[in-house]
């Protein structure tokens, strides 16, 4: 059965499962979730873990031979496999639903993989998985979440936040909960109880962004021009090479040109979002990223921008690339004219 994550404290609380299947893109909470599930499992006796890390060419073998014995020894032992990717191939599913067809109830298997799509889930290893125990699956916090479950988190460690402390710290963390974590059991040994000010956050809390190249280009996408150049200066400021964020960049404006041509073209929006193969996950960010920016001269424009950039970035242009980023963000996220780099 499927279960909610709030919800698996107090089943554990009541009963440790056969298996359990923890999916979830978040390290913290998928962490902490398998944690939970270890600690019930070895206070039900389980002295021992089999951990099988599932990579590209892992020998499903040695899950179907360690199964095949997981009752046959005094000892109970906490079976975990860790598939990286999420998907486990043919052999993979094979081996799993064999496993899971021998468990035994004094057994208990822990299955732990990246988000889910809708397909994963009606495979046969998934339903074979469910049918025998629980899957628990962890989502994003909203931005409109988050300061409710910090607050939350503060309040476990003895402290009470102002609002402003609160939003600060959401602020400063972006989403990612690990590092909130790691900031919050700071505030808590630093002030060991009683009311957090938003002047205490500031000293307190590094910022703890998580910049990444994909949230860039999302912000920029979304029209979220402040964002954007944030994480921008995070990317700069963390030493990532601008030839990696132009990539990312000019992957999309490529996609952006050819859709906003095809509709100058007399095409609907939709049409040109397949012809681009645009996920179907992705087309409504991208299809009002082209709608914002019009005309297919202006995404030409764009790529003009692209290409002076990439001769900067290797040294065979003038300019700065970081300013060329810069340019090509504010262009893609507000429909202004496009500035040329500095």
């Amino acid at each position: 059965m499927q279960i909610k994550a709030n919800d698996l404290t107090s089943r554990l609380a009541k009963q440790l499962d056969c298996v359990y299947l923890i999916s979830g893109d978040d390290p913290l909470l998928v962490d902490e979730a398998c944690d939970a599930v270890r600690k019930r499992a070895y206070k039900d006796g389980f002295s021992g873990r089999d951990v099988h890390i599932v990579e590209r060419g892992f020998d499903w073998s040695e899950v179907t031979v360690g199964g095949s014995n997981m009752s046959l020894f005094d000892d109970r032992q906490l079976t975990e496999i860790r598939i990286v990717n999420g998907k486990p191939g043919r052999p993979g599913s094979a081996a799993m639903v064999e496993l899971v067809s021998h468990i035994h109830e004094d057994d208990c298997l822990l299955v732990i993989v990246p988000k889910l799509d809708a397909s994963a889930k009606k495979s046969a290893w998934v339903k074979a998985l469910t049918a025998r125990g629980v899957m628990v699956q962890f989502w994003p916090l909203s931005p409109q979440e988050l300061p409710q479950w910090i607050a939350g988190r503060l309040r476990k460690e003895g402290l009470e936040a102002s609002r402003d402390a609160v939003l600060m710290l959401a602020d400063r963390s972006q989403g990612n909960l690990l590092a909130t974590q790691q900031e919050i059991t700071k505030l808590s040994l630093q002030f060991e109880s009683g009311k957090i000010s938003a002047e205490d956050v500031a000293k307190s809390v590094a910022d703890s962004a998580r910049f990444d190249v994909f949230q860039l280009v999302d912000a920029a996408l979304l029209g979220d021009t402040r964002r954007s150049l944030r994480i921008l200066n995070g990317l700069e400021a963390e030493g990532v090479e601008p030839v990696l964020i132009l990539w990312a960049l000019s992957r999309e404006i490529r996609t952006l040109a050819s859709v906003c041509y095809a509709v100058d073209s007399g095409g609907s929006v939709d049409a040109a979002l397949n012809a681009a193969r645009v996920w179907s996950t992705r087309k409504a960010l991208v299809g009002r990223a082209a709608q914002r920016i019009g005309r297919a001269s202006r995404a030409h424009q764009l790529l003009a921008l692209a290409a002076t950039t990439d001769a900067a970035t290797k040294g065979q242009g003038p300019g700065n690339a970081w300013s060329g980023l810069s340019s090509l963000l504010l262009g893609l996220s507000h429909s202004g004219p496009i500035m040329a780099m500095a």
